[in-house]
């Protein structure tokens, strides 16, 4: 994980790479994706968006090998529903 640490955390903009290829960059407090970030995936699919203690919710785009949706995400009791 690279980024901008403070009290052993990332705060503010970083960068990590998960053992799968996976990736995000964006914006975290203490640790945690929050506000805009863009995670790719390995297959080259990608989502740009909001994140919310470290979850995806609120705006964001999905983009597929074979198509795009766009929409907004809502996080619950750590469920994605795509209403």
């Amino acid at each position: 994980m690279s980024g901008n640490w403070k009290d052993d955390k990332v705060n503010g903009c970083g960068k990590m790479t998960f053992e799968d290829g996976t990736t995000y960059e964006g914006h975290y407090i203490n640790n945690c994706k929050s506000g805009i970030g863009r995670t790719s995936y390995p297959d080259r699919s990608w989502h740009v968006g909001f994140y919310k203690n470290g979850m995806q919710e609120g705006f964001g785009l999905y983009s597929y090998a074979s198509s795009k949706l766009d929409g907004k995400i809502m996080a619950e009791d750590n469920d994605l529903d795509d209403s």
